[in-house]
């Protein structure tokens, strides 16, 4: 039986050492891709640990931690991860990772998680995958897998578990993530170390995927456009496009953003001022709280502009990474911190 030893890291391993990873014997590496079901919750250091891990010759796969409350839900979040994949050649599968953190989540949104909702959550997502062209797998420990997933349903997807307290693996399983206080030159503090029993390189059913180019898709910018690094409007402005001019539609990320090409420029355009078929529209919020306060900035050092009573509705413009929502109320622009508590966002 084959058995080759691997890592998976986040971002939460900070700037990782991937020469130092492949010299200490290191043959694998699953890396997270991000979480949730927005592009601005990509892994931070996702495209660096797959530039460099790839440097060095490693086989890579990846996972997407889950937030999901619903079917729908889970499959944005598969949709969102084949956005953030695109482009990228994995050789392991994409794995879905629903665990303790999602259920809790869940719970404070008022949805009590069941075996057949779990379930039917890693059928969705992993479907998704599958249909970008990726080899697709779910992630469980001992604990999720007897009691939140239906094996047999989830049997035509590979099975990635969590088992730390043990000296074997107690399944057969594709990759056995056998303890999670690794240590691996090239890594400040421990690492989720794991044993893959499937050589994808050469696995017939595996064989090198990329998830398929999008049709080409143009649009016309109906303004002069602020072209920006990223899917929000704190991001760093690369350009202002004319009004008039074409730009070629790369991706949507389904909050009211689209990835776009320009020249020689590709980068993010709310599609408030695009002109085209298909493109996704801000989302709606609605207050749950009273008295919530609108601020000039993403901050709560920022002057207070107005306030949002309970039951008004709001256009979100963009989802900043600190957290905090850009709103639209009457033609008035400001900032409310995404509290899920008191704020709901609309898909």
């Amino acid at each position: 039986m084959i058995q080759q030893k691997g890592i998976d890291v986040s971002a939460h391993q900070g700037r990782i050492d991937w020469k130092n990873v492949k010299e200490s014997g290191i043959q694998f590496a699953i890396l997270r891709a991000g979480y949730g079901n927005h592009l601005s919750q990509k892994d931070s250091q996702f495209e660096r640990n797959y530039q460099e891990a790839r440097k060095q010759g490693l086989p890579v796969g990846a996972y997407w931690f889950s937030y999901a409350t619903s079917v729908e839900d889970a499959k944005k979040e598969a949709q969102v991860c084949c956005q953030v994949l695109r482009g990228h050649t994995l050789q392991y599968p994409v794995f879905f990772d629903f665990e303790y953190d999602s259920v809790r989540y869940a719970k404070e949104q008022g949805v009590t998680i069941t075996k057949a909702m779990a379930t039917a959550f890693a059928k969705a997502f992993l479907a998704e995958i599958q249909k970008s062209g990726y080899r697709a797998g779910n992630y469980a420990n001992l604990d999720y897998l007897h009691n939140y997933f239906d094996q047999n349903a989830l049997a035509p997807y590979d099975l990635w578990l969590a088992a730390w307290e043990t000296s074997k693996p107690p399944y057969n399983m594709a990759i056995w993530q056998y303890s999670d206080k690794g240590s691996v030159p090239g890594i400040t503090g421990s690492v989720d170390v794991n044993y893959a029993y499937v050589d994808y390189a050469k696995d017939a059913k595996n064989s090198t995927v990329t998830a398929p180019a999008p049709t080409k898709k143009t649009a016309v910018t109906t303004a002069n456009v602020r072209l920006r690094k990223d899917a929000h409007t704190a991001a760093k402005i690369l350009a202002v496009v004319p009004k008039g001019k074409q730009v070629t539609l790369l991706s949507d990320d389904n909050w009211g953003w689209s990835r776009v090409r320009f020249g020689t420029l590709t980068g993010w355009m709310s599609n408030e001022f695009l002109q085209g078929t298909g493109l996704s529209r801000y989302h709606t919020g609605i207050c749950h709280g009273a008295n919530v306060n609108v601020r000039k900035g993403p901050s709560l050092e920022s002057v207070v502009a107005g306030q949002l009573q309970q039951g008004e509705s709001f256009l979100v413009i963009s989802i900043l990474p600190n957290g905090w929502l850009h709103i639209r109320k009457n033609d008035r622009e400001g900032y409310v911190y995404y509290d899920k508590s008191y704020l709901t966002v609309k898909g």
